[in-house]
Parts: C-alpha cells; sequence; structure tokens
C-alpha cells in the first residue's frame, strides 16, 4: 500500500491513545496493510504497527496476531506483540509489535554484507525448527489469501502467461516437473510452514538479533514450498552469491547435503515460484525482467528433468 495521509493519521492517533505521545513515523512496505515504525520522541523504545488495509484482509490480520502469539509461545524467534487490537469489535484490526534492531536479510544480501552468508545459515535453523513443530500450533486456523493447492496446472492463472511463453523443450520439461509435483500433492505430509518465506522478512543485525515476520499466510503445508521460495527468490530478485544457498540448506539440514528426494522435490517448487514470477512480470509489462525469469525457469526445469531435449511421454501438458 501506498503512503497516505489519512492512515498516517489514524496510525498517529492510535499512538497517542496507546502511548501519550507521538512519534516519528515511517512507513514500511507491505502489499495489503499499512505498515510503520514509530520512533518515540520520549526515548521509548520502536515500535512496528501492523494496521489491516481493508475488509478483505481482517481475517488474515487477526489471524496473525494468533499465530505470533502461539509460535512465540513454542520458542519460536517471531516478533513480540505489545498492544492487540485484533478482537471482534476493532475495525480494522491492528497489532504493535516490538521493532527488531537491524535490517531484513534481503537487504544484507544485496549489500553484501559480511553476515549475511551466516544469515542465511541462521534462516534455514529458523524454518527446520519451524517445521518441526506439532500441527496443534495451528489449531482453529485456516489458510490466508489463498488455499492450499490440490491439484497443479500450468495454464492456473498465476502461471498462465509464463506457460504461453514457453518454447515446447521447455512444455516438455515444465510436464515431467507437473506430474512430479501432483504426485506429491496426492502423498501430503504436511507441517508448520510460514509459506511465503523469503530473506525480507528475516530481520535480524549480524550480532544477535533474529525474527521473522509476515505470518498471515502460514498454514499446515509442503516442507518442500518453504525452501523453495526462499532459494528462487536469492536466485531471481536478490541475485545471491552461490555460499548463501549453500548456507541456507546447510542450516536446514545441520551440515549434510539435502536428502535426493527433498532436493528434488525443492528444485520442482522452485520452478513454480519461478513460472509465477516470470507470468507475473509479463501481466506488469516488463519485459526485460519476464525474459530473464523464463530463461531461469527454462534453467531450472532442464536441470530438474536433466536433459533440455526431455521425453514428455506419458506425462501431463498443463
Amino acid at each position: 500500500m501506498d503512503e497516505s495521509p489519512e492512515l498516517n493519521a489514524r496510525v498517529m492517533a492510535l499512538a497517542r491513545e496507546l502511548f501519550a505521545e507521538e512519534p516519528r513515523l515511517t512507513k514500511l512496505h507491505s502489499e495489503n496493510n499499512y505498515v510503520c515504525r514509530m520512533d518515540f520522541p520520549s526515548g521509548l523504545p520502536p515500535m512496528v504497527l501492523k494496521l489491516a488495509g481493508n475488509r478483505f484482509v481482517y481475517p488474515a490480520v487477526r489471524q496473525e496476531a494468533l499465530a505470533l502469539r502461539r509460535l512465540r509461545e513454542a520458542g519460536i524467534a517471531v516478533p513480540l506483540i505489545t498492544h492487540d487490537g485484533t478482537d471482534d469489535s476493532t475495525e480494522p484490526p491492528y497489532f504493535v509489535m516490538a521493532a527488531v534492531p537491524g535490517t531484513d536479510l534481503a537487504s544484507a544480501i544485496l549489500q553484501r554484507l559480511p553476515w549475511a552468508a551466516d544469515g542465511c545459515r541462521s534462516a534455514g535453523a529458523f524454518v527446520r525448527k519451524l517445521h518441526a513443530l506439532p500441527l496443534e500450533v495451528l489449531d482453529g486456523m485456516t489458510p490466508q489469501h489463498y488455499g492450499s493447492p490440490e491439484r497443479m496446472s500450468w495454464r492456473h492463472r498465476m502461471f498462465q502467461e509464463a506457460w504461453d511463453a514457453a518454447d515446447e523443450p521447455l512444455r516438455e520439461a515444465l510436464s515431467i516437473v507437473l506430474d512430479r509435483l501432483n504426485a506429491q500433492l496426492r502423498d501430503p505430509r504436511p507441517v508448520v510452514t510460514h509459506e511465503s518465506f523469503v530473506a525480507n522478512h528475516v530481520l535480524m543485525d549480524g550480532e544477535g538479533a533474529f525474527a521473522v515476520n509476515d505470518w498471515e499466510t502460514i498454514r499446515a503445508g509442503h516442507a518442500e514450498r518453504d525452501l523453495a521460495c526462499f532459494l528462487a527468490a536469492l536466485k531471481t530478485w536478490l541475485s545471491s552469491p552461490p555460499e548463501c544457498r549453500g548456507s541456507f540448506i546447510e542450516g536446514y539440514t545441520g551440515g549434510p547435503p539435502l536428502e535426493p528426494d527433498v532436493q528434488r522435490a525443492t528444485g520442482d517448487w522452485e520452478i513454480t515460484y519461478l513460472m509465477n514470477w516470470t507470468a507475473f512480470s509479463i501481466r506488469q509489462g516488463r519485459a526485460e525482467i519476464a525474459a530473464q525469469m523464463l530463461d531461469l525457469t527454462r534453467e531450472a526445469a532442464f536441470a530438474a528433468t536433466r536433459t533440455g531435449a526431455c521425453s514428455a511421454a506419458g506425462t501431463t501438458r498443463t
């Protein structure tokens, strides 16, 4: 959401009500909600306020507050909620979190900060701990923003433009990947997942501060999707050095490489993110980025099927 004088005034009114003073506001990026950092002249620790952006996201914001409380009780490193306005009578719902010192891991990677690779290792260890939680943590929660897939198709609206842009050899490789993905979906082994786990959501300072934010999409899902989302974003938007990818995997496994079946499944799910981002770039009219994404998709799909001239015999084409 773009910065809005009206919403800034609403945030300021909440700050006066909660803290009896007017902070300096810094608008933070969020697609669906209004999020601001608050720095207080009195010296109070900085806070972050998240205000639901519209009625469609009220349930997601309310559920995120619940998820943050449960995850923190389970020993997962998430921001501390200090003020909770997510009861059913409060509209729009909001909550306030203690600000985490430092920056986000994505910025550290882009700036090539010396601790970025170690940060990726910490992110991998975090995901390992998350995936080990009992599913009871999710009791009473439902997937927000979009459902969990039961069957994949490259003609889904998230992928359609990328499929249309693919040449025949790429379509053959994608068809093989699609069959494997649908086989995984027929044999679910759910764990607690973040579902949109990228380096932008990892907050840290390289000196011990660490937390992961943005839990609106938490659900029972496939472990490899969390891995794939993080790794695909490293490869595309962040153009990260190879050691970041290796460090993340080391953090997740505790040292050894991924098991072959996990590695293959992660690679297949990476392709879904690449296809999604290719289609999105086409829809946005960003032809150069779309072409780069499609090239990365082709590289990943051919690697996943071991040859660029693979046979699609017996595979599903859509």
